[in-house]
């Protein structure tokens, strides 16, 4: 009987198995239970949830040579790169150039040494074109020259009034506006020397001792400017000396009409019947006067200038300036120039008279001025006087050459700023480092007084004696 139901249940187990699973089979509880002990049981695999199924993190490999090269030459990948800053605007500040001061340049009361119808100005240096046009439209100026004036450290400009207005009116108007520094009138220099009574056959020579002075000592290797009327360097006097000539002049041609500068020239360097105080110097003739319609020789403000700007750049140790005027403040700029240059500067006392006010450029103080005084060692008549006169130098009835060829005897301070500017040329060649006011002390070691003990307006320290001072000279000082 089991042996019959058992095979039913398995028969039926089979074809429940096999039929659809739709299909419902009746069977006890105790068949199913002894037909689940023997059907093995499936094991059932349960997914894991997203929680389960994180891995384990994999302990750190060991690193070994191998590994860091192959890391080494495998390229990183760069971060990414930050989003730049912007960059702070830096505000620059332009700061506005200060205002130039300069005292006025109106004339003094009284003054009449200029051109009538000339100005000069200086502009302020940060003012613009268009403001410094409008002004000149305005004054109806016309604009005649303009450049740097390197000793004066200024720029200034040239300019004919057109209008026909006053000069002393120009000035007013153009200083009025803040365009403008200052403006000057272009101020008149006369040569300050006359024609002589007499000759006396170069009697200078004695006087400042000249003849004494060791022959090797003839102002060699010196330059020596001589600004002046120009040098006829045709003279037989002057054929064999070491001139070079240039012309700043207002002149209108080439041509000498004044003879003037042939005779300076021929005080310093005369070879042949007469004997120069320093033949042998370089000189650099610079014509600066130039005759008027009216006869008159005369340069000026801007012509002086130049011509100091031209001594500059030919290198020159001495400047001769045989002429008077007025205060300038370009010409006074430009020989203050001169004398921070080491540069030394003779100039002419004047022959305005002993009561006649300051002439200039000898009134600046970075000039030597000399006064006249004749063989007998007697002051120049016609000779300014004051405290700014250093020296005095043989200037009456001098024997000088004139533009023909010739030779004729003259006056003047002129004549003895050129025998004083020779003797710095003797003392330059020994000691190359003097200046100004080296040279000067030892001018006044090496004079002779005359008139009161001492210095006075006369005579200044008195003669110099170029022997001594030739031996005074100390080469290392």
């Amino acid at each position: 009987m089991k042996r019959f139901l058992i095979s039913a249940v398995a028969t039926g187990l089979a074809l429940a198995l096999w039929m659809p699973t739709s299909t419902v089979l009746h069977a006890s509880d105790s068949d199913l239970d002894e037909l689940q002990r023997q059907v093995p049981k499936k094991r059932v695999v349960r997914k894991k949830t997203p929680k389960q199924a994180v891995k384990k993190k994999a302990a750190p490999k060991k690193t070994t040579r191998s590994n860091t090269a192959r890391r080494s030459a495998t390229p990183r990948r760069a971060p990414p790169r930050r989003a730049a800053k912007p960059r702070r605007k830096i505000r620059r500040v332009v700061r506005a150039r200060p205002r130039e001061r300069a005292p006025s340049g109106f004339p003094p009361a009284g003054e009449t040494r200029f051109l009538s119808g000339e100005v000069i100005v200086r502009f302020q240096l940060a003012s613009t074109q268009a403001a410094r046009d409008a002004l000149i439209r305005r004054l109806n100026l016309r604009h005649l020259s303009g450049r740097t004036f390197q000793l004066a450290g200024i720029t200034a400009h040239r300019y004919q009034i057109a209008s026909g207005a006053a000069v002393g009116s120009v000035i007013r108007a153009l200083e009025a506006s803040p365009t403008v520094v200052y403006a000057q009138p272009n101020y008149i220099y006369t040569l300050q020397q006359s024609d002589g009574k007499k000759s006396v056959p170069q009697y200078a020579l004695d006087v400042l001792s000249i003849g004494k002075v060791p022959d090797a000592v003839t102002g060699e290797g010196v330059k020596l400017a001589i600004i002046d009327s120009g040098i006829s360097a045709k003279h037989s006097e002057l054929a064999d000396a070491n001139i070079s000539l240039h012309d700043v002049s207002d002149a209108q041609d080439s041509e000498l009409r004044d003879g003037h500068g042939t005779s300076i020239a021929g005080i310093v360097s005369a070879q042949k019947r007469l004997r120069g105080v320093a033949r042998k110097a370089a000189i650099v003739g610079i014509r600066a006067f130039a005759k008027t319609d009216s006869g008159k020789t005369i340069g000026n403000s801007w012509t002086v200038a130049r011509a100091l700007e031209v001594a500059r750049d030919q290198a020159a140790k001495v400047i001769n300036m045989s002429f008077a005027g007025p205060n300038d403040p370009l010409v006074g700029r430009s020989v203050n120039g001169a004398a921070r240059r080491n540069m030394i500067s003779v100039a002419a006392a004047g022959n305005a008279g002993p009561t006649a006010p300051t002439l200039y450029p000898a009134g600046y103080k970075a000039v030597i001025a000399v006064t006249a005084t004749d063989a007998a060692n007697a002051l120049y008549s016609k000779a300014n006087q004051g405290t700014y006169i250093a020296v005095a130098a043989p200037g009456v009835d001098v024997l000088t050459l004139t533009p023909n060829g010739a030779f004729g005897a003259s006056s003047g301070t002129s004549l003895a700023a050129a025998h004083v500017s020779g003797l710095a040329a003797l003392a330059l060649q020994l000691n190359g480092n003097l200046n100004r006011e080296k040279f000067a002390a030892l001018l006044s070691r090496a004079a002779t007084d005359l008139g009161e003990p001492g210095n006075d307006p006369k005579f200044g320290a008195g003669l110099p004696d170029a022997q001594r001072m030739v031996q005074s000279v100390n080469p290392g000082s």
